[in-house]
């Protein structure tokens, strides 16, 4: 198994979506019933998944990206950073 730090992007993937999937009978706001239901807060919450999770995403910034601001969302924390 790779380190949580070296997640492939389809490990990754499968990582949150074990975590966030949630089987059982859900009651969506439509009024619809739902048998799965992903719920974010589950990886968010979860500092063993929001590294990998983040070091993956950073490919995805500009080479010049200087900072990046981050939101809370109650005792989560959207933004990290780990500047010297």
């Amino acid at each position: 198994m790779a380190s949580l730090n070296t997640l492939s992007k389809s490990e990754l993937t499968r990582r949150v979506a074990d975590i966030a999937t949630l089987e059982g009978e859900f009651l969506l706001r439509s009024g619809e019933i739902s048998h799965r239901y992903f719920d974010k807060y589950r990886f968010e919450g979860d500092p063993l998944i929001l590294k990998p999770l983040a070091l993956a995403m950073s490919s995805l910034l500009p080479t010049d990206t200087e900072i990046i601001a981050g939101l809370e969302l109650g005792r989560n924390t959207l933004g990290y950073s780990n500047f010297p």
